[in-house]
């Protein structure tokens, strides 16, 4: 009876520290599991991190290259800009150049029309005071050339020579040469005084008087 009891004593022991085994491993395998658990999270996270850094490292080199592809177009962009434009002020130069010359022609030849020719400008008339005389007489009669002497002084002329000359038929006119458009108040005085109705002939440039008078018959 006793060696029953024992036996079934130590029966007893030994299934509880089969259990205690049991649950030792069953602890041990539970702690494996989860620190195999921590390990695959752990691995899992890192792996994660490293595709976050590859995905990342990815972006930037793409980003760089877009950078680059992008800094080319617009470079490219701007000189294409740059040239249209410097084609664009040469044109719009030459036609504005073109445009010039065309209207510097136009008004020169508006101005050839409209502009007369000049006339030529008229000599100046010598007054009364500015012609000087010299009366002779040919007319055989005395004291004719200092009466009319007298009556060209009254009228404002210079007398002066008086004298005689070769007999003439009619009176006469002689203007000192490049004198002759210059005395037309001459030519209407002796035309009133003396019946000369004309300039007879020209006196020398270097005489000494603007014109001669010659008394005839």
């Amino acid at each position: 009876m006793a060696t029953k009891k024992i036996k079934k004593k130590t029966e007893l022991e030994d299934e509880s520290n089969l259990k205690e085994k049991v649950s030792s491993e069953e602890v041990v395998e539970e702690l494996k599991g989860a620190e195999i658990s921590e390990v695959d999270e752990g691995e899992s996270e890192t792996t994660i991190r490293m595709g976050d850094m590859s995905e990342l490292q990815e972006d930037t080199q793409s980003g760089v290259k877009g950078g680059g592809s992008m800094f080319t177009t617009m470079v490219v962009l701007t000189l294409l800009i740059m040239a249209v434009t410097g084609w664009m002020m040469y044109v719009r130069s030459e036609l504005l150049r073109k445009s010039d010359n065309e209207t510097a022609m136009a008004k020169i030849e508006e101005l050839a029309k409209v502009t007369p020719t000049p006339e030529p400008t008229p000599e100046q008339q010598l007054s009364r005071e500015e012609i000087t005389l010299e009366i002779l007489n040919g007319s055989g009669t005395a004291g004719l050339a200092g009466d009319t002497k007298d009556d060209f002084e009254k009228l404002g002329y210079v007398v002066s020579e008086v004298g005689n000359a070769d007999d003439v038929v009619g009176n006469e006119l002689y203007v000192k040469k490049g004198y002759e458009s210059r005395v037309e108040k001459l030519v209407e005085d002796v035309k009133d005084q003396l019946d000369i109705v004309s300039i007879t002939g020209e006196l020398d440039t270097d005489a000494s008087v603007v014109a001669r008078i010659v008394l005839g018959e």
